[in-house]
């Protein structure tokens, strides 16, 4: 009778096993089925029961295991289809399986687990929240699954290790800081249809070396690219219609870039401290650009300003390397402060008829300028707009006034074209009795006054040969009103 105790108290050993690993959990039921919601048990590996009371384990609750930092490793049971929010933060996870079964992650839920190092997302998986691997500064390999249809903000925030992602190809939205301060970021493949890259969404990838943007991307956020110190080549999306602030700020490697034809806006610090970028394509389509857009681009070559600017903020060309010979849109009616300071390649300046004010230090140490040419009165100036540029001469159009000996602190000179023209000045339009303009060239040259009643090449009429004397003359013409329609022109006999 007492063989078989042995084999009796094993059985009731097996018996007994379920009931003390289900009092190690806390769980919840609900329409038959149980949501693990705590862990009171010993510390280190913990396996997960596939059923408690009966009933099948198919969720990990909010806060499970948050903070359980003696927690090395986890085995989740296939049924378990949701991790909840935060359910492994601040665990001291060393390895986690994750069943196939895995539909959902909430938001945080494996944040600042500092020692998981290599994570599979299953394929059944959707959806993962935001910073579901928050600072989890050792993680160095992620698979991700193909279901995946977004990357929510900040989901691999500070992931300081992490070398390489790819992003599934079904994946639609980046999420904002998605992998900010992935220091160790090499490579990042996106997927091609890709339709939003968050702001900060590679903030200080420091060791991002090249990427495609997705050609459904419309806008470049917030410092998307910001601090990619060895970013050395980007592609952009024809698509694209706005580069926003910081954008590629101190993108220090990299070396060209052109901006797609159909961006408008340029915002500020876009391209701030980018040293090496040697080509820069920027379209006719902008219509604005921010402070230090085009800032310390020390060597670019080939920039010139969009032709449908209105205005120039500050500092927005401050320390760029070109171009040399610069002239200003003709709708700019204002140039900001320190816009072209610094700038060495400068050698010649044109001015728009439209420009009512320079901004203090606005071409401070262009120390190269040698023309500034201004085709109106003398636009208001603020202070040392041309301090230290010890070669420049500002040269103005005879007949223009406002005029005098020097003009912020830079000689002037009369600007002699090459041909007569009209320029606008106080008595430009109707006066008392007739409709009149000043004439601009060159002193003792002939210039004919012609007007016509249409545009044709034979009719029109010379109304005033006159021979220029002290660089300009006034035109009136007293007859204009007996004409319904009334073309003028200056010609050189």
């Amino acid at each position: 009778m007492k063989t078989p105790i042995k084999p009796l108290l094993s059985a009731l050993l097996l018996l007994a096993l379920p009931a003390a690993v289900h009092a190690q959990f806390t769980f919840t039921t609900n329409n038959g089925t149980i949501t693990i919601t705590g862990y009171v048990g010993d510390c280190g590996e913990v396996i997960i029961p596939d059923h408690v009371t009966g009933l099948p384990v198919t969720a990990i609750g909010d806060f499970a295991f948050n903070g359980r930092t003696c927690l090395t490793s986890f085995s989740i049971p296939y049924g378990v289809t949701t991790i909840g929010y935060a359910a492994f933060a601040q665990c001291d996870l060393a390895s986690i399986s994750l069943p196939a079964s895995l539909t959902s992650i909430g938001s945080w839920a494996f944040a600042q687990c500092a020692s998981l190092s290599n994570v599979t997302v299953p394929d059944n998986v959707t959806s993962m929240g935001s910073n579901t691997f928050w600072n989890c500064t050792g993680l160095r390999q992620v698979a991700l699954p193909n279901q995946l249809t977004s990357l929510d903000s900040s989901v691999f925030f500070g992931c300081s290790l992490l070398q390489s992602i790819t992003v599934p190809s079904g994946v639609t939205n980046i999420g904002d800081s998605a992998f900010e301060y992935c220091g160790q970021l090499t490579n990042a493949t996106l997927p091609t249809y890709a339709l939003s890259l968050g702001q900060l969404a590679f903030y200080y990838c420091s060791n991002l070396t090249s990427v495609v943007v997705p050609s459904g991307v419309t806008a470049l956020k917030t410092a998307t690219f910001c601090y990619c110190t060895s970013l050395t080549s980007a592609s952009l999306p024809t698509g694209l219609t706005s580069i926003g602030d910081n954008a590629f700020l101190w993108c220090t490697s990299l070396k060209e870039l052109a901006i797609p034809p159909g961006v408008t806006n340029l915002g500020a610090n876009a391209f701030y401290v980018c040293t090496n970028l040697s080509s820069l394509t920027v379209p006719d389509s902008v219509l604005s650009i921010g402070n230090f857009t085009f800032g310390a681009c020390r060597i670019v070559t080939n920039l010139t300003i969009p032709p449908r600017l209105t205005n120039i903020p500050d500092w927005a060309y401050y320390q760029c390397g070109g171009p040399t010979n610069l002239v200003i849109p003709a709708g700019v009616t204002n140039i900001g402060q320190k816009s072209f300071s610094f700038c060495p390649r400068l050698t010649s300046v044109t001015l728009p008829v439209s420009l009512t004010n320079i901004g203090d230090f606005a071409f401070e140490q262009c120390q190269n300028l040698r023309s500034v040419y201004v085709p109106s009165q003398p636009p208001t100036l603020g202070s040392s707009v041309f301090i230290n540029d010890t070669q420049a001469t500002i040269y103005y159009l005879p007949g223009t006034p406002g005029w005098g000996p020097s003009y912020g602190g830079c000689p002037t000179a009369r600007w002699v074209l090459r041909y007569p023209v009209i320029i606008n000045t106080p008595k430009f339009g109707v006066h008392t009795n007739r409709f009149g303009f000043v004439v601009s060239w060159a002193s003792n040259a002939a210039v004919t006054v012609e007007a016509s009643f249409s545009l044709a090449e034979l009719s029109w009429t010379a109304l005033s040969n006159t021979t220029i004397t002290n660089g300009s003359f006034y035109f009136g013409d007293p007859d204009w009103t007996n004409h319904s329609t009334r073309f003028y022109r200056i010609r050189s006999p």
